[in-house]
């Protein structure tokens, strides 16, 4: 029997473990050396004759780019190692290992670095490297306040370089300065760079012409959340560690959120001028105050949020550190959820507005919060004076509006013509090009990119700094952090961070008439017992210009290279070891590209799995992730295990978010605390990857993508069912399934081995698709960029021996015109295929890398003697934005359906349609124009209902609506539409109906009926109404007098569970009979109700609304909520001995945020005491 495998255990990829932590050079592993098999990825679109040519690879999430004069290269990566580039040759040791003392969890880590401006790497006066990272507590002593890291601080290091007697660069252990961030006996760090969450840390590092050190640095601030300050008392000197007895770093003062940009008491979110021998202020800075070691003696710009890259303006300031000009500073701010900034310091002591301003605009709720109460330690809001003149940025762009960029048209194409507007999520700022080689309308001009879009592009300022223009360069970058010129060409060179461990490159932008060719190489095997036979084959080697290549092999054992004109070569590995197994190839012009793939001999790879998550596992809230792998060495060693989780938001990747390692003989095991990386309405997820590594180096990983809970939905129901089918002709089954191919999507779900044939579609057409069967369904419009599909559940259909499987299926997505296969494709469970296909009605989910598409299909060879395919429902799981944060709740789910014919004998639709009422509810919307019976429900009953004919919801307990969404189902000349649509609603399921007020219908309600489309749909707007029941009504058309309905939405506002509801307490107390509830949101400007049950009818009572809760017992009962801080808001039971209590809540967003706790007390005369308490309510208000 063939089968899919379900086991989530990842491919073999050889590597050896990074290097044991130290703060002396160490040897560079040999993966450092190894690029991911070729320079494929180097394929961006570029203008004509540019390139991107691989200048480094190998690296491990490098993040930070120093260059020298000479040439020399230095590169930071995240975990807080150095590499030297210098010569033409990567230095085979690293220059220090900080990785104890830099703390990398999430987007922090080792950032910002640079080079004394008249560098020589003697150990002198000029030797200087500098070195911006966040820290992990006291060097390598002891962890941090919060051991998930969260309340870091940054520091600002120096090191003097040395040159060894064989030329290696490293740094001087014995010269170690600290110029900021030093923790004091105490534990305290006053002039600390504020990290308080996993972002939004350290910068860059540059030399001003004047000699000055610049550094920038984020606010230190949540960005998952609006900080106003009090959120991390960890994290501030006036809280001690109950275990180390340390206080926290940072001064209370600073204790403000995001609101420190605009503090000179705290150097976050600033742009820093130092001196940098000591770290200290200037005369000439701005908030000078007397004292070098203050903070904001060092503060030269403020009002930044994240002010990741910046760069200086060649020309421009002065070299006399007292004028305190440091020439034209321009400033790449990445944002928060609207605009991406690019900011130019001309004077000295300006301000950027944040987080008052995002973009050009007011940044809600910053721009009106104020601090309640008493502020001795006078924190900063929204009324507080900006610490020097606001200026609006140069250039700003949406990260999803092209229209908003600003200012209007600066910008250009490729070709130079007006552009349309572009847009990002991530600024990375870079240099100025000044160098020979490029056309020469690029001379002057500043290049940047941006992360998130992966986009390059160039603007043009004039002497003053004014924007003039930005061109469109490049698109399909990599992951680049970091941008410079290269001192000694002039060209534009980018650090890639990579998605892997040793993936990241340092990439040159080259222009020129030849380009250089691009090579490739893979081998056969990677590991293996030794002798090892491996046949290597560059064959996927490409020539721009079609050029021949040759190709030199390197096998990285001594052995001699070998150069041919063939892309493949077979050789033997003899001894054990790691090998780096090369290819150059060249083509005519002498340009060189290069290949590398690691090989392994004497030890083949492990297994490795995980079991925990599972695939496709949807965790929710700020929960602990747990991971739970393993794995086997086939030689029977030990394994060294190491955890990964990549962060992908949105359009970008955060590799290595989380990392853990660990070793242990047969299993690994550890959690990972999960704290939503989005602002609402953002897109996340995760890869979860468990690496195992032998002794002797060889290494497997496993893989698993967890989507958290509210990331993903299903777009079948709004999407177009297709199938191969419809290529054929006639383009209709023939087979004896249900002809409408509706029913794949209706949400009914025949038990395994059922023989319903009508609940079921199938391909069956006397065998014309051959080979090649499939199904599958088409969104309703192209997704957004940073959709993606990550499974597809597949629920086959009756089988005979005709048919009504696939033997081997697929699943693709479509692209433009393209089906393009998935990566990483698995099946859970296993589907069976073959010529053994089971009993049918089976369900299978199929996951695989999440992939961008228009469609997706379900691809294969169809079984049985005729050949074709069955399903009876087919679904689809799509990460997409508009599942992070809807725009309504659709509460049809909660109602019970209700209809003109529940009071007709029978009550019973007597026409053609689906005869189940639930078709109504099931998601499904066919596009208009629809003749499919399936997928509507109608009234028909031979006009019993007369002139007035109506659908709806009637809820228990009541709901809060405020849109109405129906989708009309087939038009027939019998009926199936009304003649007109009202929306109609009662509280009280005894009191008459009464039309919504305000109605608005959009489009514009018309008189259907025989020749206009049928399944079309309406809108039905009004304000907030409190309903137990809602109705669509009207006259009825056609002969028969019937409406129908494709789809029916009851929709009330959306809300977050998690910030704002109701939370019942105070239940231990069993005297406390009484019951409140809510299922109404309390938001903001919306009414609202409150239920009470179980007292005794027609008895006066009270609710008391409080603004603290209490425990106090009265008798056997309890008072829960704080009577001297409550009012109460009187009341009568009905016969039932219920109430309803109505609310409003003003829309005063001072009030978001805010917590109510209710009891009601109702008289009896039916126990002691002669009153009836309820248990606690908790309120939670929000926006």
């Amino acid at each position: 029997m063939a089968s899919l495998a379900v086991p989530n255990s990842g491919s073999a990829s050889p590597s050896v473990p990074r290097p044991t932590a130290s703060p002396t050079p160490a040897p560079i592993s040999p993966p450092l050396l190894s690029a991911d098999g070729g320079d494929h990825a180097l394929q961006a679109s570029l203008p004509a004759h540019f390139e991107l040519t691989a200048v480094v690879t190998g690296l491990d999430y490098p993040t930070a780019l120093a260059t020298a004069d000479d040439g020399t290269l230095l590169i930071a990566s995240k975990s807080g190692l150095v590499y030297a580039y210098r010569n033409g040759t990567l230095q085979d040791t690293t220059l220090i290992d900080l990785s104890l003392e830099v703390l990398s969890v999430g987007d922090r880590g080792l950032l910002g670095l640079a080079v004394h401006p008249d560098w020589v790497p003697d150990g002198g006066a000029t030797s200087w490297a500098y070195l911006s990272y966040t820290a992990s507590g006291v060097f390598g002593e002891e962890i941090g306040h919060d051991e998930d890291g969260h309340y870091s601080h940054g520091m600002l290091t120096r090191y003097r370089v040395i040159t060894g007697p064989d030329e290696r660069l490293a740094f001087d252990p014995a010269s170690r300065q600290v110029l900021l961030g030093l923790r004091l006996p105490d534990g305290s760090a006053p002039d600390a760079l504020a990290s308080l969450h996993d972002s939004h840390s350290s910068g860059a590092l540059r030399f001003a012409p004047d000699g000055t050190l610049l550094l920038s640095q984020g606010d230190g601030a949540h960005w998952n959340f609006d900080d106003f300050g009090s959120n991390d008392p960890e994290g501030f000197d006036d809280f001690v560690h109950p275990v180390t007895g340390l206080r926290g770093q940072l001064p209370l003062e600073q204790d403000s959120g995001a609101f420190r940009a605009r503090d000179p008491r705290s150097l976050a979110g600033k742009l820093l001028r130092l001196d940098p021998e000591t770290g200290y202020g200037l005369p000439s800075n701005p908030h000078w105050n007397g004292n070098p070691a203050s903070n904001p003696s060092r503060v030269y710009a403020s009002g930044l949020r994240n002010p990741y890259r910046f760069t200086l303006r060649p020309g421009t300031g002065s070299s006399d550190p007292a004028d305190g000009d440091v020439g034209q500073v321009f400033i790449g701010d990445v944002g928060h959820t609207d605009f991406e900034e690019l900011n130019v310091v001309v004077q000295a002591g300006v301000d950027f507005g944040w987080p008052v301003f995002e973009g050009t605009a007011s940044n809600s709720p910053y721009d009106v919060f104020v601090r309640p109460g008493q502020n001795p330690l006078g924190l900063p809001d929204s009324n507080s004076p900006a610490p020097g003149p606001v200026v609006a940025p140069a250039l700003t762009w949406s990260h999803s509006s092209l229209a908003s960029l600003q200012p209007d048209g600066v910008h250009l194409d490729q070709a130079g013509n007006p552009g349309g507007g572009f847009i990002g999520a991530c600024v990375i700022l870079g240099d100025f090009y000044v160098g020979p080689d490029y056309p020469s309308q690029y001379q002057g001009e500043l290049f940047f990119s941006d992360y998130g879009a992966d986009w390059l592009r160039s603007a043009r300022f004039d002497a003053a700094g004014n924007l003039s223009l930005v061109r469109d360069f490049g698109a399909g970058l990599g992951n680049v952090v970091d941008l410079r010129h290269d001192p000694l060409t002039g060209e534009v060179l980018l650090l890639e961070l990579g998605l892997a461990p040793f993936q990241g490159r340092v990439l040159r932008l080259r222009y020129g008439a030849n380009l250089s060719p691009v090579a490739s190489l893979a081998a056969d095997v990677n590991s293996g017992d030794s002798p090892l036979d491996v046949v290597f084959d560059a064959s996927a080697s490409s020539d721009p210009e079609g050029d021949p290549l040759s190709f030199e092999f390197d096998f990285g054992d001594g052995s001699p290279k070998v150069v041919q004109s063939g892309p493949t070569i077979a050789h033997q590995f003899t001894s054990d070891g790691f090998y780096l197994a090369s290819v150059e190839v060249s083509d005519d012009g002498g340009l060189v590209s290069k290949a590398q793939v690691s090989i392994v001999a004497g030890s083949s790879a492990p297994v490795v799995w995980i079991s925990s998550p599972a695939v496709g596992s949807a965790p929710s809230g700020d929960t602990a992730l747990a991971l739970v792998g393993g794995g086997q060495d086939p030689s029977g060693g030990d394994l060294t295990f190491d955890w990964r989780i990549d962060l992908y938001h949105d359009d970008h990747v955060h590799p290595a978010f989380w990392t853990d390692s660990q070793v242990d003989p047969s299993s690994t095991s550890t959690s990972y605390a999960i704290v939503p990386h989005a602002a609402d309405g953002d897109l996340y997820y995760y890869r979860v990857v468990l690496t195992g590594t032998t002794g002797s180096g060889a290494s497997a990983s496993a893989d698993v993508w967890s989507i958290p809970a509210g990331q993903a939905l299903d777009p079948v129901g709004t999407g177009v069912p297709i199938s191969r089918v419809d290529e054929l002709t006639p383009p209709q089954p023939l087979g004896l399934g249900n002809a409408d191919v509706e029913v794949i999507r209706d949400g009914v779900s025949p038990a395994v081995g059922s023989t319903e044939l009508e609940l079921q579609f199938d391909t069956e057409h006397n065998g014309d698709q051959g080979d090649d069967d499939w199904i599958g369904v088409s969104l309703a419009a192209a997704p957004v960029s940073q959709s993606r599909f990550v499974s597809l559940t597949f629920r086959e259909g009756a089988h005979s021996a005709a048919g009504g499987w696939f033997e081997d299926p697929a699943v693709e997505v479509r692209v433009g015109t393209e089906w393009v296969p998935v990566q990483d494709l698995s099946c859970e469970p296993p589907y069976p295929g073959g010529t053994d296909p089971g009993p049918g009605f089976e369900q299978y989910v199929f996951h695989f890398t999440p992939t961008w598409g228009e469609a997706i299909r379900l691809r294969g060879k169809p079984g049985g003697s005729l050949g074709f395919v069955s399903c009876s429902e087919l679904h689809a799981q799509l990460l997409s934005p508009e599942a992070a944060l809807p725009q309504h709740l659709n509460l049809a789910q909660a109602g019970t359906i209700i209809s003109s014919l529940d009071a007709l004998s029978p009550p019973l639709p007597l026409g053609s349609g689906n005869p189940n009422p639930e078709t109504i509810r099931n998601g499904t919307l066919p596009v208009s124009g629809s003749t499919s019976l399936h997928a509507q429900f109608d009234t028909s009953h031979n006009g019993d209902q007369g002139p007035l004919d109506w659908i709806g919801y009637a809820f228990d307990p009541p709901r809060t609506l405020e849109r109405v969404v129906f989708q009309e189902g087939l038009e027939q000349p019998t009926g199936g539409w009304l003649d007109t649509l009202v929306v109609e609603t009662r509280l009280d399921a005894a009191a008459p109906w009464t039309a919504v007020p305000g109605m608005t219908i959009d489009p514009p309600y018309r008189g259907a009926g025989p020749g206009t489309p049928s399944y079309e749909s309406w809108s039905v707007d009004f304000p907030p109404l409190l309903v137990r029941e809602v109705r669509v009504a009207g006259q009825p058309g056609g002969s028969g007098g019937f409406l129908s309905v494709g789809e029916l939405e009851a929709l009330g506002p959306w809300w977050d569970a998690g910030k704002c509801g109701f939370t019942t307490y105070g239940t231990e107390f069993t005297w406390n009979t009484l019951v409140l509830d809510s299922a109404t949101p309390p938001l903001l400007g919306y009414p609202g109700l409150i239920t009470l049950s179980g007292a005794d009818p027609g008895m006066p009572g009270g609710l008391m609304v409080a603004i603290a809760p209490l425990s106090v017992p009265i008798g056997p009962f309890f008072l829960l909520v704080d009577p001297t801080v409550s009012f109460v808001s009187p009341f009568l039971t009905d016969p039932d001995g219920e109430l309803d209590w109505i609310y409003a809540l003003p829309s005063d967003v001072a009030l978001s945020g805010a917590t109510l706790f209710l009891q009601s007390a109702v008289k009896s005369l039916l126990i002691p005491g002669g009153l009836r308490w309820s248990h606690g309510l908790e309120m939670s208000i929000c926006e």
